[in-house]
């Protein structure tokens, strides 16, 4: 991935959640989309490479909206949010799964 310069970082530093059983009730995952929904940023990027997720243990979600269905694919999302005391980038994705597989589906 490349990303654009960034200018007017103060204090920057990186939070990142995986989902999952050690995301202790979602503490972790809901403070950085609290994060992301409360303070005005800018989007940095996804990383959606299949090679971090084995589908059969960490599956897309369908979405029905009224304008039509989509699937969302497991990705690591990543943010940069301005909060008066620092700049913040959270970084989400559902926990890895792909150690010890020794084949993979393509998507």
């Amino acid at each position: 991935m490349q990303f654009a310069p960034m200018d007017d970082l103060r204090n920057p530093a990186v939070a990142i959640a995986f989902s999952g059983w050690n995301d202790a009730g979602n503490a972790a995952s809901d403070l950085l989309r609290h994060l992301a929904a409360t303070y005005p940023g800018t989007d940095l990027g996804v990383i959606d490479d299949e090679r971090y997720w084995d589908f059969q243990q960490t599956r897309p979600m369908l979405h029905r909206e009224a304008d039509g269905p989509w699937i969302e694919w497991p990705a690591l999302r990543m943010r940069v949010v301005h909060h008066p005391s620092a700049t913040w980038s959270p970084c989400s994705a559902p926990s890895p799964t792909c150690c010890g597989a020794p084949s993979r589906w393509s998507s």
